[in-house]
């Protein structure tokens, strides 16, 4: 592989985006996860997703505009499903983290706060002004499945809701028409971005009434005049805020707490990473319930099996893109896997687990030639593993739940014990083993998958396992280096998300292929009472990035602070860490800082009395 500087892969790693592309190369790239048609529920809605996994795109699809571009058959059942018209709003830096820096300065903390609220007030009038010069554009009037929200704005009526959204909200026009308020609202800002800069020294000036006025307010006191003039009073509307994760932290509070709310005009759509401190802390009656209040759609995947559907429809569609003539299996171009939940097996005339030549059964024989911890378990176990094929469905299913661990084992020891320092291996390649690589994320799955339909078009034969691990091995380095840039406040030695996932990756690493065999070692964890909040922090900043997985608990559906959540390593790191495409045992994170601790004062006697087994529950 040739050399790539950090930065440049992190930038590649970036590079598949949405908020930098129009709405019709969004609309013709589109693959709908099964959020999607929840998303087009009349219902508030909040997408919670890490990096990448497509929030930004999810939200544009509800856009009339996007939705007109979709050609494919799904569009049309979108475009009949939808029962509001979207004002999107993309989180941006400059009224977003960059507005919340520059105010800090301020002393007045109430005119601090104003301002905030204006800025975003302000974004927000310009987003529901290009929401109604999508009323009128002639591909929505022009689309059969959309026209329904076409509406022929003429210059009269024009300039009387321009004039009423100037009354509204303050601002003062240069002439009536949607263009003439874009003006003066951009004014307004530019006004605003000075005042904040003369705060900054003389807290004592006082605010213009266009900074005073309520945003949410403003905005449905818009919907209803423009329903008003369109004489349709019962066209609804949804405010999509993207990337919330980035707005000022009193921004996002105010809007969750809006979900509270059931206004018959306006509903809301919001996106933001998993974890969020000030979300978290919201209690009391201006707690939103999820189910009741809005619908949370997870955009990450727990279990790796639920994103296969995904991940074969991402497949599908790049084949197309890239000029495939005809549809293949995923199996014919990738081959089969190790961690392909049993596909492969199922399609054997003989069973892997026969002796002598079964592929799982050399894999045990193997291992019992090194690992004397792996013998014991066998005969305290009753296991014969040239007899697993005739056992009972039963005693094969406990052997079946070891295997992702005996594959790793055999894979990663060496006769010395000692494991080997290779990373990506032979061992994760095939198919459903890289789709459960990607994670079902699309800017890690095409990362993944590009350079592999593509030496398959050129060479029409099943990609050669050398050239899986390669591409693996190269969209693990790009992940790493996007992990490495984000900016964390460190928690004693843990310096960094990456330095978490070390610590983390190498516990699971030495449970799994050091310790005596296990049949089932931890290879996940539960964020107990003991964490305290500086790790807490670093933890959720590494969920938001995708470097761990939290695994869905019904009792825990919505936005959390992660207190209690059970997570895993992302299974794009598997390789890195030598670990198996399948869950373990659950460790307490507390435990595993503890051992971290031990080894860094080199007091090797105490790691294993914390791992084995008390670390374990």
């Amino acid at each position: 592989m040739m050399d790539i500087d950090r930065g440049s892969e992190r930038k590649l790693f970036e590079s598949f985006n949405a908020r930098f592309l129009t709405a019709e190369e969004v609309a013709n790239t589109f693959i709908p996860p099964s959020q999607y048609w929840e998303l087009l529920s009349p219902d508030h809605s909040v997408l919670l997703g890490p990096r990448g996994s497509g929030k930004t795109t999810l939200l544009k699809m509800l856009q009339l505009r996007t939705l007109a571009s979709w050609e494919r058959t799904p569009g049309i059942r979108a475009r009949r499903s939808l029962a509001f018209h979207s004002i999107f709003l993309g989180t941006d830096v400059l009224w977003g983290a960059q507005l919340e820096a520059r105010t800090e300065a301020i002393a007045d903390i109430q005119k601090a706060r104003q301002v905030r609220r204006a800025s975003f007030r302000l974004h927000l009038a310009l987003a529901f002004l290009d929401a109604l010069v999508e009323c009128r554009d002639t591909a929505i009037r022009d689309c059969e499945d959309l026209n329904r929200f076409y509406v022929d704005i003429d210059r009269d009526m024009e300039a009387e809701l321009a004039l009423a959204l100037a009354y509204l909200w303050e601002a003062d026009l240069p002439s009536h028409s949607f263009f003439g308020l874009r003006l003066a609202i951009r004014r307004q800002l530019s006004e605003l971005l000075a005042l904040t800069d003369q705060l900054r020294e003389h807290d004592d000036l006082h605010l213009p009434r266009f900074a005073q006025l309520d945003p949410i307010s403003s905005l449905i006191g818009a919907i209803e005049a423009a329903n008003t003039v369109f004489s349709q009073p019962e066209r609804r509307w949804a405010l999509l805020c993207d990337e919330l994760e980035i707005a000022p932290k009193m921004i996002r509070t105010e809007l969750f707490e809006m979900l509270r709310g059931r206004s018959k005009d306006v509903l809301f759509k919001l996106s933001l990473y998993p974890y969020s401190t000030e979300l978290a802390g919201i209690t009391g009656p201006d707690l939103p319930t999820t189910n009741n209040d809005y619908t949370p759609l997870h955009l990450s995947y727990g279990y790796r099996e639920t994103a296969y559907e995904f991940c074969r429809s991402l497949f599908d569609g790049m084949l197309e893109r890239m000029g495939a003539q005809r549809k293949r299996e995923p199996e014919e171009i990738l081959g089969d896997g190790w961690f392909d939940g049993g596909r492969s097996r199922r399609r054997q005339k003989h069973s892997p687990y026969a002796a002598p030549s079964g592929d799982y059964y050399r894999r045990a024989a193997a291992l019992t030639k090194i690992d004397p911890s792996f013998e014991r378990f066998l005969r305290s176990s009753g296991f014969n593993i040239k007899e697993i094929p005739q056992l009972p469905e039963g005693r094969q299913a406990v052997y079946r739940k070891a295997l992702p661990f005996i594959l790793t084992r055999s894979e990663f020891l060496r006769d010395s014990g000692i494991k080997k320092g290779r990373r990506a291996s032979k061992l994760y390649t095939g198919a459903y083993s890289l789709f459960s690589i990607s994670e079902g994320n699309p800017r890690i799955f095409i990362n993944l998958m590009r350079p592999l339909i593509a030496e398959y078009l050129k060479t029409d034969r099943i990609v050669l396992a050398d050239r899986q691990v390669l591409s693996a091995e190269t969209t693990i380095n790009r992940f790493r280096a996007s992990l490495a840039a984000i900016p964390s406040a460190p928690y004693e030695d843990i310096k960094s998300v990456l330095d978490l996932v070390e610590v983390i990756g190498r516990h699971f690493e030495f449970t799994t292929i050091v310790a005596p065999f296990n049949a089932e070692p931890s290879t996940t964890f539960v964020v107990d009472a003991a964490v305290r909040p500086g790790l807490l922090e670093l933890l959720g900043r590494a969920v938001n990035s995708g470097a761990f997985i939290v695994i869905p608990d019904e009792r825990r559906p919505g936005v959390s602070d992660l207190m209690g959540a059970r997570l895993r390593l992302a299974h794009t790191l598997a390789p890195e860490f030598k670990l198996p495409l399948a869950l373990g045992r659950i460790v307490n994170l507390s435990r595993i800082i503890i051992t971290h601790r031990a080894a860094r004062h080199k007091r090797p006697r105490v790691v294993p009395q914390i791992i084995l087994p008390f670390g374990e529950s």
